[in-house]
């Protein structure tokens, strides 16, 4: 044995107690604690660095000895993923922030102070012990760990564009524009860690050991921060975009064994956004990919049930709902739009989904107050009311579905004669589309279609007297979000009905409030069909025979007028949405709210193709000429790519 190497003796905690510093009963092949959380329990030692261990002095000046101050020093930055800081982390977290030695000539024009943004996680907000970030010894390692390529291709990437701003200050740059612009719309990561995360973009880091997951985190932020946001806004971003998404999906590939153990929440938004950064960029089927590999952690984790939120503390619990609903937006949104099949649908919903909405996290979702007479709602209300929104929507969708499927698939022949649903369906379908129309009717102002329209009689005020301020960008971002889902849902779900009419199944308003002229709202309880609607079911088995009532319902591959006229009310009430909104916080909404618009643009076009005849050509063609002229001025970047390889 050699003289003066200290024997330690081995851990015998597992892995999550040490990881927890909580009291282990040793007992295998599981603790009680594991067991009681439902947790993997196993135990290992901790790994020293590969190569040939220093030699000891005995004790040195501060009176503790010298194996004690090579000993890794374990930093927790988020839960079940720690980060093993080597012996070359400063002293103090001042010094952690300085750059490295001589040979890194970058400096950090905007510091980070790394010691406030642990604190800031401290473990009565997010369960994660800091209390070692101070005390972490200095020595060198002995060879570049997978991280330091990483981290030096990045560097290197970023500073061969001849950018003025260092890598830690375009990064800055990232995730303040991502919690300015994006976290309005996906509010899924926390910021104290992103912050964290910055502080290992920092020069000279490379030659630590750092938690992987937390690098990987912040680069996916940058990554489409930098892809999404305008450049009139972010002039550096197109630049760097691609950068920062390779570093994520290279730190992936070495955190990716870790996570299959125990995701947690940044699992999911890593690949989240990543999936964002290549549907901005025009890559379709790898965006499909990476959020289809996003569901799959998620139904892993089992998100839609509540149960499962059990043993998460508050922060991680509200992230995780939270990521549950914009996966369930996202699966929806890919299914209507990319024609990609529904991986979120039926079997959750015959399982149920008893997953709660997500709650404000205090000091992340608060807004800017602004003068007005009505309370601001927290970022976390318009949040909510998009998944209201989709939930009615697909609901809808999936009913029209049960119709085709029960009436349309094989047939006996004494089958064949029945081709309408009865009145029972019809009600329950025009239910469900109630409960769509009125998803979004108990908005906040701020959020409105006409956001300066107040319903209060005592505000209420004319145009040449409205004083009232528009809202803030936050805000701004949800309404377009909200209202041009809404528009292309209602479109989506109209081409569903003239598909059922298509294929033979009549009359299916007769129990909908899908046009009011047919049926108005509240005009019955939609459990049975007002006598007053009987000339509209006496084509049916449910009234006796009359084949001149509502003509326009009888033919087969023809739209009626007032389906027609549909399409033409929600192409107008998207141009004033549009008319309505800021251009860059149009783009900021990202591909999805443009190929919603293209949706109902392109719906024009069909419009005037199909149905020349019709008095509504006017109103489309004038609609199907601007609707171009918008989308060329949202600069799509995945329009662009997609154009350039036809």
């Amino acid at each position: 044995m050699r003289q003066g190497r200290p024997l330690h003796r081995l851990t015998q905690a597992c892995d999550h107690c040490r990881t927890r510093k909580i009291k282990c009963d040793l007992r295998r092949p599981s603790c009680a604690n594991c067991e009681n959380r439902s947790f993997i329990c196993r135990f290992s030692t901790q790994q020293r660095k590969r190569g040939p261990r220093l030699a000891s002095s005995g004790v040195n000046e501060g009176g503790s000895h010298a194996g004690d101050a090579r000993r890794p020093q374990v930093v927790l930055f988020s839960p079940g993923h720690s980060c093993v800081r080597d012996s070359s982390y400063p002293t103090s977290a001042p010094a952690l922030m300085s750059p490295a030695p001589s040979d890194s000539t970058h400096t950090t024009e905007s510091p980070i102070d790394c010691a406030t943004t642990a604190a800031a996680i401290s473990p009565a907000r997010y369960s994660v012990p800091f209390n070692n970030i101070n005390n972490a010894p200095t020595t060198h390692p002995t060879q570049p760990s997978p991280f330091a390529f990483i981290y030096r291709d990045l560097e290197v990437a970023v500073g061969s564009l001849g950018l003025t701003l260092s890598l830690p200050s375009l990064a800055r740059k990232c995730v303040d524009h991502f919690f300015d612009c994006l976290y309005p719309i996906m509010p899924i990561v926390y910021r104290p860690k992103v912050e964290l995360g910055l502080c290992l973009l920092q020069p000279g880091i490379e030659r630590r050991e750092v938690d992987i997951q937390v690098f990987t985190l912040t680069a996916s932020v940058c990554a489409i921060a930098a892809a999404i946001i305008p450049s009139s806004i972010f002039s550096e971003g197109s630049l760097i975009a691609d950068k920062f998404y390779h570093a994520s999906k290279r730190g992936l590939d070495l955190c990716h064994a870790t996570e299959l153990e125990q995701a947690i929440s940044a699992s999911i938004a890593i690949r989240y956004f990543q999936s964002g950064y290549t549907h901005s960029v025009g890559k379709p089927r790898t965006s499909w990919d990476e959020l289809e590999a996003a569901i799959s952690l998620a139904q892993d984790m089992r998100l839609h049930d509540e149960t499962s939120y059990a043993h998460m503390d508050e922060v991680e619990s509200q992230l995780c709902r939270r990521l549950f609903w914009v996966l369930y937006t996202g699966d929806k949104s890919a299914g209507i739009l990319g024609k990609h099949h529904i991986t979120l649908g039926r079997y959750l919903l015959e399982e149920g989904i008893t997953v709660q909405y997500t709650k404000s996290l205090d000091g992340e979702d608060s807004t800017s107050t602004q003068d007005s007479a009505e309370p601001m709602p927290t970022l976390i209300t318009g949040f909510n009311f998009n998944q209201d929104l989709w939930r009615a929507a697909y609901l809808v969708l999936l009913e029209i579905d049960t119709l085709h499927k029960r009436y349309l698939g094989p047939k006996t022949a004494e089958d064949q004669s029945s081709k309408t649903p009865t009145a029972a369906e019809l009600s329950h379908l025009g239910r469900l589309y109630v409960a769509f129309e009125t998803s979004l009717g108990n908005l906040p102002a701020c959020l409105r279609a006409h956001p300066t329209l107040s319903l209060s009689p005592t505000s209420f005020q004319f145009g040449q007297y409205n004083t009232r301020i528009s809202p803030t960008r936050a805000f701004a971002l949800q309404r377009i979000n909200l209202h041009v889902s809404y528009q292309c849902l209602r479109l989506v779900i109209v081409q569903a009905i003239v598909a059922l009419l298509d294929f033979g199944i009549h009359l299916w308003h007769q129990a909908s409030p899908l046009w009011p002229s047919f049926l108005p709202l509240g005009a019955s309880d939609y459990g049975e069909i007002p006598d007053s609607y009987d000339p509209f079911l006496q084509t049916t088995h449910l009234g006796s025979a009359n084949n001149n009532a509502v003509p326009e319902f009888h033919t087969h591959g023809i739209e009626s007028s007032t389906l027609l006229l549909q399409k033409i009310r929600i192409a107008e009430d998207m141009l004033y949405i549009l008319h309505a909104s800021d251009l860059d916080d149009l783009r900021l909404n990202g591909e999805s709210c443009v190929e919603k618009i293209r949706l109902v643009g392109a719906s024009m076009l069909e419009l005037i193709d199909h149905h020349s005849d019709s008095p509504l050509v006017n109103s489309a063609r004038s609609f199907g000429d601007l609707y171009p002229h918008i989308l060329a001025h949202l600069e799509s970047k995945a329009s662009d790519s997609l154009s350039e390889n036809v």
